[in-house]
């Protein structure tokens, strides 16, 4: 019984952390890492991910920064700002996306195109 009791207790900590450690970023939007840029991806050289994220943006003609984290100092700081942990990590407007989806890109994008903040159904 004691070691469940030290597994909950050592779950509700976890859980906590990762709560604080969340609640302490803020919402960032692509301007405030590059001004004039709504579309910020940050990538590596090597991330097969990342070339399919970048071909994504590129076929359908959505103009956005590439900031590789592995090349830039700068870059590293504010991918570490984000409290990222892999790559590729979009910015589309003010909506966060990490990983590749081709429908979470079109909804942050069409997001981003209707100014209206919120998704279309």
């Amino acid at each position: 019984m004691k070691t469940f009791q030290r597994l909950l207790i050592g779950a509700g900590l976890c859980a906590l952390v990762i709560y604080l450690m969340a609640s302490e970023l803020e919402p960032v939007a692509a301007s405030d890492i590059s001004p004039g840029d709504d579309v910020v991806l940050f990538t590596t050289e090597w991330c097969g991910v990342c070339d399919v994220a970048r071909d994504y943006l590129v076929s359908n003609e959505v103009p956005f920064k590439e900031l590789d984290i592995e090349a830039s100092v700068d870059a590293r700081s504010h991918y570490e700002d984000l409290g990222a942990s892999g790559v590729p990590v979009a910015i589309i407007g003010e909506e966060r996306v990490d990983g590749f989806s081709a429908q979470s890109y079109a909804r942050a994008l069409r997001t981003l195109s209707d100014g209206s903040g919120d998704p279309e159904p």
